[in-house]
């Protein structure tokens, strides 16, 4: 049983080869219970020399051999793999180190491109850390990073990585999540850990930056966007979150969640054609329904009929800025077409899986929020400025 419950992350050669070894056994012994059955008179044979015999014995002293080679290499195996997974933890925190990390990254994001399954990476800084140091000294720091990494983990889902950066620096990998489970899960661990109180009343606050990764992904461009909303939410004050690419609204300054998440359209998105920046604007205020309809639950049917406005409001700039586009005399207008029609044929499979509930509103709004809002209109359409 042993054996057969064995598992190696990596390795399993030393069980498989105990598993073939005792397959041969097993079609050996079979062989010789049919003809015993079968055939009672030729039993006494068996014991005779003969050449089956010989290869009987041959075939037993080999099956030994494999069996006795295969335990040495599981043991070999799980020892490679214990000093694997040490090499791959934080000696402080007992967190996941970079390895590991990058490990599970590069895994998340192949998943992302074959399945389509959400990833969000959430990077995450201790504020104000080096004067903790300082004025409780580096033990109390300490102290602080191993509270930190415990509270993170009683708030995360056990699909869920998490792993120490560097310094007091933090990387959380939560896979099948947009930016809503993110947000959440961010916050709870924000509170948790600012209204911790350690030894000697000491408090320490965290920062957090949100990215959603795209198919087109690099690590490195995925983790970079990540630590541009790190660095905006301490920028901004620390002890908060931050969504890259979407701007919050002053509600939620303190406190981010569903009910207080709001697009803001800033003057700095407006690309200097009335048309486009009045429809960008109203997709925003759309887009702010959609989060509005999930934060008050409304039922499915009414986010459905929402939804559908809103992918007829996109054809409807699509066809226009496209329109746009060509007197204009833009060289990329047929790139932008396409890329359009991506997007709508995207947006309708979103509605169909939706509509056969084999995927939930959160997928409806990462689509809105991040996948239009953020990554189209706020980023990918900013080279239109140069036309006007």
């Amino acid at each position: 049983m042993y054996v057969l419950k064995y598992k190696a992350q990596h390795e399993m050669n030393g069980r498989n080869l105990i598993l073939f070894s005792l397959f041969i056994v097993s079609i050996s012994t079979v062989s010789r219970t049919i003809v015993a059955l079968l055939r009672p008179e030729d039993i006494s044979r068996i014991f005779q020399n003969s050449s089956v015999q010989a290869a009987t014995y041959v075939t037993a002293l080999a099956t030994i051999i494999l069996i006795s080679n295969g335990f040495i290499m599981m043991a070999k195996e799980r020892s490679d793999e214990q000093f694997r997974t040490v090499a791959m933890k934080d000696k402080l925190t007992g967190c996941w180190n970079r390895i590991k990390i990058e490990e599970t990254s590069a895994q998340e994001i192949e998943r992302l491109r074959r399945y389509g399954n959400q990833v969000s990476l959430i990077m995450i800084d201790l504020d104000h850390f080096k004067s903790i140091n300082d004025r409780h000294g580096h033990a109390m720091g300490d102290l602080i990073l191993k509270g930190f990494a415990d509270i993170a983990g009683s708030c995360i889902r056990s699909t869920d990585t998490l792993g120490r950066w560097g310094g007091e620096e933090f990387v959380l990998l939560l896979s099948s999540s947009g930016f809503p489970e993110a947000i959440a899960i961010a916050e709870r661990i924000r509170t948790t850990f600012a209204n911790h109180e350690f030894p000697g009343g000491c408090r320490a606050t965290a920062s957090f930056g949100v990215a959603l990764c795209l198919s087109t992904d690099s690590w490195e461009d995925w983790l970079a966007r990540a630590d541009s909303a790190l660095y905006r939410a301490k920028e901004h004050g620390r002890n908060r979150i931050e969504v890259e690419g979407v701007e919050l609204s002053e509600a939620s300054s303190d406190r981010v969640s569903l009910q207080v998440l709001q697009l803001i359209w800033r003057k700095k998105f407006e690309i200097g054609n009335p048309v486009i920046d009045e429809q960008h604007k109203a997709i925003f205020e759309h887009a702010n329904r959609i989060i509005n309809a999930l934060s008050d639950e409304t039922s499915p049917i009414n986010i459905e009929e929402i939804f559908i406005d809103f992918i007829r409001q996109m054809e409807s700039h699509f066809s226009d800025e496209e329109e746009i586009m060509k007197n204009r005399g833009y060289h990329y207008v047929d790139k932008h077409a396409e890329i359009h029609r991506t997007l709508i044929n995207r947006s309708y499979n979103i509605l169909n899986l939706f509509k056969d509930k084999k995927i939930g509103v959160t997928d409806i709004l990462h689509f809105a929020v991040y996948e239009f809002v953020s990554q189209h209109i706020i980023t990918y359409d900013r080279d239109l400025a140069g036309l006007f």
